[in-house]
């Protein structure tokens, strides 16, 4: 019996979802992309969707109509997959954006009671080390490159970076705040699947096992690829990318965050 068409995979950026995303895609399923992102241009967005509602009626510009519009979001996503899953990357950010009435608190979002009532496919995608997410994106910042499909697409010189060592280490702070923050949302969503990025890929970068049965068995099918359309940025050593490495070493001495210095994923 087929599975949910639905499929939201749920991260932070720069945690792996868009190469989960893109497996999903490779064997079949319709990619929508970031579905909350602000750039409206690309197809399959949710804002891009309200957008249009709004040019027809004015009234569903306000948050409150949001919700009835993702129903109806979801609706024409299944009209244009003809048959086809749906896989939606998810921000963090994206949780809460659209209100649920009452919900004084914000502990409640809308998306995550519509995760619970569709029984939709979750996975939700957790990178451990978060000095590694605050230097890929600072990297990304500085050279535009967000992500890359073929070698060519990598940047093969790369600025010497000077970090900010205060911000880094607040950012890791914050990052791990936010993923218990999310566990703790989707801990309600008894068919959220976990998975953390160092366990995605074996030492050649393909996709472990596990990653391949878990796609396999949100798209129906009896194997999954084991090769990722994205190349990973910045496999280099830290203190290769970080021009002031010894500093930033210096300030995570002794920590609970020193392993992150090391740790190549």
């Amino acid at each position: 019996m087929p599975t949910s068409d639905l499929i939201f995979i749920i991260g932070r950026q720069r945690s792996g979802t868009t190469v989960f995303r893109r497996l999903l895609a490779r064997h079949g399923a319709l990619d929508c992309d970031e579905i909350f992102h602000g750039n409206l241009n690309a197809r399959h967005r949710f804002y891009g969707f309200v957008r249009d509602r709004a040019a027809q009626d004015p009234a569903m510009v306000h948050p409150e109509h949001h919700a009835f519009l993702f129903r109806k979001y979801i609706e024409r996503q299944r009209e244009v997959a003809a048959g086809r899953k749906l896989a939606m990357d998810v921000k963090y950010f994206g949780l809460n954006l659209i209100p649920q009435r009452e919900d004084v608190d914000s502990r409640s979002p809308f998306i995550v009671s519509f995760l619970q009532e569709s029984q939709a496919h979750v996975v939700h995608l957790v990178r451990r080390n978060k000095l590694r997410i605050f230097v890929s994106e600072e990297m990304a910042t500085m050279t535009g490159r967000w992500s890359a499909e073929t070698a060519g697409d990598l940047v093969t010189r790369k600025p010497a970076l000077e970090i900010d060592v205060r911000r880094a280490v607040t950012a890791i702070r914050t990052l791990l705040q936010q993923d218990r923050r999310v566990g703790a949302l989707l801990d309600a969503v008894p068919q959220v699947e976990r998975v953390f990025y160092d366990e995605m890929f074996d030492a050649e970068g393909h996709f472990q096992p596990p990653v391949r049965r878990l796609a396999a068995r949100m798209m129906d099918i009896p194997e999954a690829s084991s090769q990722p359309d994205n190349l990973k940025m910045n496999p280099e050593r830290l203190r290769d990318l970080v021009a002031n490495y010894d500093d930033l070493a210096r300030a995570l001495q002794g920590t609970a965050h020193e392993w992150m210095l090391t740790d190549p994923n």
